[in-house]
C-alpha cells in the first residue's frame, strides 16, 4: 500500500502535525532531517540521546530507550453465514460484503487478509472451490458465487478469514528527556492517538498498518509542531490548536473535497 492510500485510510493525513522522515525540511536556509533522534530494526525502535532540532521546535532526550513495537492485530473470524452473491465481486460496487471488515455500507480496503478465506457449506465441512465455486475480491473482501459452482445463490454458506486492523503508537518525553512508548486502540478505521500524560510531549507517533509486523521509516511520523494544549474535536483530542484560535479571532474558511464517491 503506498502512503497516500494508508494516510487516507488511517485517517491520520489531516493532523498537520507529522512529516514523511525520509524528507528533509527547509527552515532558515538550511536543511534539516527528522529521522536523526531514533534508528529501527525489525519490530524495534530505539530513541537515541541527545539533542535534535525537530522542525519548529527543540527537543533534548536524556537516556537511550528502546521499546518493541507490536504489530497490527489480526482478528480470525469463524463460521460467517452468508449468501453469494450471483454478481463478480467488484471493489465496493458489487458482491456479497464479508461482515467483519465493513465500516459504514463498505469494506475497509486492505484489512482482509489474503489467502485466508475458506468458504464451506456447512460449519467445518469441506471446502468450496475458489474461482469455481465461488469468487473473491481480496482487496475488498467480498465474494460471489462461481461459474460452476455446486451451491446456488440462495443456499447459506460459511465463511472463516482473517481481517486486520490498524493502530497508531506514539512515543513522548518526559520533562527530564526520559523517553516512554504507548500502545494506540485498534481500530479499522481512523485509530485514535493515544492520550499522553500531562506533563509529557509527543516526539513521534507510530503508525501500524493493516498487517504489518515490522517497522519501515514510513511509518515513523515526528511531531515537528508544538502541540499548544488539548483541544477537543468530534474525532480526536487536542490536535486542532490553531484552528481553535482562527475561531476565536476571525472567520475560518474551510474547503470540502468531497468524499471520492458521491462528489468525485
Amino acid at each position: 500500500m503506498d502512503r497516500r492510500n494508508f494516510l487516507a485510510i488511517s485517517g491520520i493525513g489531516g493532523l498537520g502535525l507529522c512529516l514523511i522522515p525520509s524528507i528533509t525540511f527547509s527552515k532558515n536556509n538550511s536543511r534539516e532531517t527528522f529521522n536523526d533522534f531514533y534508528k529501527i530494526s525489525g519490530d524495534k525502535i530505539t530513541i537515541k540521546s541527545g539533542s535534535f532540532e525537530l522542525g519548529y521546535k527543540k527537543i533534548t532526550i536524556s537516556s537511550e530507550k528502546t521499546f518493541t513495537i507490536d504489530p497490527a492485530e489480526v482478528i480470525e473470524i469463524k463460521n460467517e453465514k452468508l449468501n453469494l452473491s450471483e454478481d463478480k465481486p467488484q471493489s465496493w460496487i458489487k458482491g456479497t460484503k464479508l461482515a467483519e471488515p465493513r465500516a459504514g455500507y463498505i469494506n475497509v480496503i486492505y484489512s482482509f487478509e489474503e489467502g485466508s478465506l475458506i468458504i464451506t457449506e456447512k460449519p467445518g465441512g469441506e471446502p468450496l472451490q475458489k474461482e469455481k465455486d465461488y469468487l473473491v475480491d481480496e482487496t475488498w473482501a467480498s465474494v460471489g458465487i462461481g461459474n460452476n459452482s455446486r451451491v446456488t445463490t440462495h443456499t447459506p454458506v460459511y465463511a472463516s478469514y482473517r481481517y486486520s486492523h490498524q493502530r497508531i503508537d506514539a512515543i513522548a518525553i518526559d520533562s527530564n528527556g526520559v523517553p516512554f512508548y504507548y500502545r494506540g486502540l485498534s481500530s479499522k478505521v481512523s485509530p485514535a492517538i493515544p492520550i499522553i500524560p500531562k506533563g509529557q510531549s509527543i516526539i513521534c507517533t507510530i503508525y501500524r498498518p493493516f498487517h504489518s509486523t515490522t517497522l519501515n521509516d514510513i511509518h515513523i511520523f515526528p511531531i515537528i509542531l508544538p502541540i499548544i494544549g488539548y483541544t477537543s474535536s468530534g474525532t480526536t483530542m487536542g490536535r486542532i490548536p490553531k484552528t481553535l484560535q482562527k475561531l476565536k479571532n476571525k472567520k475560518l474558511k474551510v474547503v470540502c473535497w468531497g468524499d471520492s464517491i458521491t462528489v468525485g
